[in-house]
């Protein structure tokens, strides 16, 4: 049996330690299909999916029955027993240890080649920045293959006692107008009061339009989160539209909710759909809440090409933002570089200067770009050499030009 050395046994040991922290860039960073590669740009490590057991899938009928109004959305991508799952393997895992929040891309195996999937999640953190960086993501993962005009349609369900208080107004407010509303839509609510909010019909719509809307129940941190969500899309300059009959299963969604369509004249096709569910994990035996987003592409008669494995380097900058100004200029910059190939580490979760800097020293990051209220203010960063630690201030529009050059 061929002898390991003692060099190759520490550098093993070296090795798990880093995962051990989370930071396991080297290991992750392989081969990858475009839309994980779009996504680690973004953060998120590419991960397997966690297996579906017996116990997920008793607890989401456990909670489903709960729900005693079987009150259910109107989007079907999104899963009560994946979410289950996730939580399930984020603990098992023992992730909760671990720096928050994790980030993670899912690429299940397709057997069936015309249907294209994909998952991203984001545990861990209840800041709009979460959401903002989960539909930018998704947008531009799916830019990459469709060519019409895609538009996210928003809403926000806010926490569980803003939503309850809607769905109490709203099912009073139909019952006094149920003569009005569509034969069918009128049996469908007996059974499921919110699916009727997509039905389509003429006659239910104008009935609609003078109910209650979910934003109106909105409690204020609820309202200053969308608020900050709707703000990063308008920064992102991405197209969207705010639908109030936009809702989900309320087992298990909660807050911002939203999708992604591809818009061709009158006909609309969804490409991905996402929400947070934080209150998922109280109600599957947990002490407090988990704050958690997360979405999925599902994209039937996929026409693309099918993924091929690309090859990442590991980062070579680390982006570190302090303020809300930064933030909202975050996500900008990051694709400015994602589209200059640069590969580029970030942790937009983290308020810390000092959190921040310390991952670019355990990672081994060569260059840090720093941005604050000034620079966000001025369209510039501060690119500090993390080896001698001295620093340059560049202007935004020079950034790309200025890091190849001292990257060659």
């Amino acid at each position: 049996m061929k002898k390991i050395k003692p060099k190759k046994i520490a550098r093993k040991k070296q090795k798990r330690a880093v995962i051990k922290k989370g930071l396991c860039h080297e290991i992750l960073y392989k081969n990858m299909d475009w839309a994980a590669e779009t996504a680690a740009y973004f953060g998120f490590n590419p991960l397997h999916f966690p297996e579906i057991i017996k116990d997920d899938k008793d607890k989401a009928l456990a909670v489903a029955k709960e729900d005693r109004e079987k009150i259910t959305g109107n989007l079907p991508i999104l899963n009560l027993t994946e979410r289950i799952s996730i939580i399930r393997d984020y603990i098992e895992q023992k992730k909760d240890k671990e720096p928050q929040p994790i980030l993670a891309s899912y690429s299940p195996i397709n057997t069936d080649l015309k249907t294209f999937k994909f998952g991203l999640e984001i545990i861990g953190s209840e800041k709009s920045i979460a959401d903002a960086t989960v539909i930018k993501t998704i947008y531009e993962i799916l830019r990459e293959k469709e060519s019409g005009q895609m538009v996210v349609v928003i809403n926000s369900m806010g926490d569980r006692e803003s939503f309850s208080r809607f769905v109490r107004e709203f099912i009073g407010y139909v019952k006094k107008n149920l003569d009005d509303l569509n034969p069918i839509c009128r049996q469908d609510f007996k059974k499921n009061p919110l699916c009727i909010l997509s039905c389509g019909h003429e006659k239910c719509m104008k009935v609609f339009e003078k109910g209650p809307k979910p934003m109106n129940a909105l409690s204020e941190p609820s309202r200053v989160h969308f608020k900050e969500v709707l703000e990063y899309i308008e920064i992102l300059d991405i197209p969207y539209r705010i639908e109030n009959s936009l809702v989900t299963d309320r087992s298990f969604g909660c807050q911002t909710i939203f999708k992604i369509v591809l818009e061709d004249g009158d006909n609309c096709k969804t490409l991905a759909a996402g929400t947070r569910y934080n209150i998922l994990a109280r109600k599957i035996g947990f002490k407090k809440e988990l704050p958690a987003i997360g979405a999925r592409i599902e994209i039937k008669d996929f026409h693309g090409k099918a993924p091929c494995s690309k090859k990442i380097e590991k980062p070579l900058v680390c982006f570190v933002q302090i303020g809300f100004e930064a933030k909202l200029k975050s996500l900008q910059i990051i694709e400015m570089l994602r589209e200059a190939k640069i590969p580029t580490y970030q942790s937009l979760s983290r308020d810390k200067l000092s959190s921040q800097l310390q991952i670019a020293e355990n990672m081994k990051i060569p260059y840090t770009m720093i941005m604050g209220q000034k620079e966000a203010m001025e369209n510039s960063v501060i690119v500090r050499c993390m080896a001698n630690r001295s620093q340059e201030t560049v202007f935004l529009n020079e950034l790309p030009k200025y890091l190849k050059k001292i990257l060659k």
